[in-house]
């Protein structure tokens, strides 16, 4: 397995399995869990950033959430017409630009509930 750009909050783990493209696919390993092994989340995955309890993920111009605890998935830019762009992640709050539409700069950002 390649491994590329790995990033960890101290306990779990994440990584896409390419170069930031179209068909990269983004693991999830939690070390905290006996006999965790790393899975897939997402395909298609340009960039990514991990929380206390959560990976944010841009997928098709669209910003993700996976939660580690409910092991689900989420999407933050629910608007069809609303492209993201991650920015990052700084414990629990995620940071990402809406670049709907380039004539001005528009930061948005959300707290993540644990």
């Amino acid at each position: 397995m390649y491994v590329h750009d790995p990033m960890t909050n101290g306990k779990q783990w994440t990584w896409i399995d390419s170069n930031h493209g179209d068909n990269a696919k983004l693991y999830f390993y939690d070390s905290t869990a006996p006999s965790s092994k790393a899975s897939v989340i997402a395909e298609n995955v340009t960039n990514y950033a991990i929380g206390d309890s959560f990976i944010a993920y841009t997928k098709d111009s669209q910003i993700w959430l996976y939660l580690f605890g409910e092991k689900d998935q989420y999407c933050l830019t629910q608007q069809s017409d609303q492209l993201g762009q991650l920015l990052g992640v700084s414990n629990s709050t995620v940071f990402w630009m809406d670049v709907s539409s380039r004539d001005k700069d528009i930061l948005k950002y959300a707290e993540v509930p644990h």
